[in-house]
């Protein structure tokens, strides 16, 4: 049994304007669906408490004026359980190609998710080097859900290529990423 305590006022139904009421009669109806399902759905949710300093992994780039426009893939890392890796565009993609350098992050497990499992993420991608070691280009915090369909996620123009040349020294550069998983749904 279900219904509504107050489906409508009387004061409401009672007023001629609103037409629910035609020569004193009133036509009540209900459209029931009932969905047989064989197999039982069930999520869970496993809550990770982003850490004061996320996980940071380091990719340098060597040789980068020899690159191409070919896509350059680092080295697979694991953190929480979850492959991943960087993948670069030195002469950008898409929209941004001869303007911008493209970044992504892929999570390589996710090709393994099944069609309920994702992973909201949050990363920040940097370029480090330059003639002062401490300088950074950072892109804005990027919270994404990883799933199988959508396994990578990144900036088309991460960043522009006469910005980039002030990070360049003897060919080479540093790519970093930061990263925080927030929550994980099976």
């Amino acid at each position: 049994m279900w219904g509504f305590p107050k489906l409508i006022s009387k004061k409401k139904l009672r007023d001629q304007s609103n037409g629910y009421l035609v020569h004193d009669t009133l036509v009540l109806g209900a459209e029931v669906f009932v969905c047989k399902r064989q197999q039982r759905v069930t999520e869970s949710v496993t809550l990770h408490r982003p850490t004061k300093s996320p996980q940071k992994r380091e990719w340098k780039i060597e040789g980068f004026s020899k690159l191409g426009n070919d896509p350059w893939f680092s080295e697979e890392f694991t953190i929480i359980s979850l492959d991943w890796k960087m993948r670069l565009y030195p002469n950008g993609y898409q929209s941004s190609k001869g303007r911008a350098m493209s970044m992504f992050l892929t999570c390589v497990s996710a090709k393994h998710f099944d069609a309920h499992t994702k992973v909201k993420v949050r990363f920040i991608v940097s370029v480090k080097g330059g003639s002062n070691s401490d300088a950074r280009y950072n892109t804005e915090n990027l919270n994404e859900w990883f799933t199988s369909s959508n396994r990578s996620w990144g900036q088309l123009e991460f960043i522009e290529h006469d910005e980039l040349q002030g990070f360049i020294v003897d060919d080479c550069f540093t790519l970093e990423v930061n990263i925080c998983v927030q929550l994980i749904v099976l």
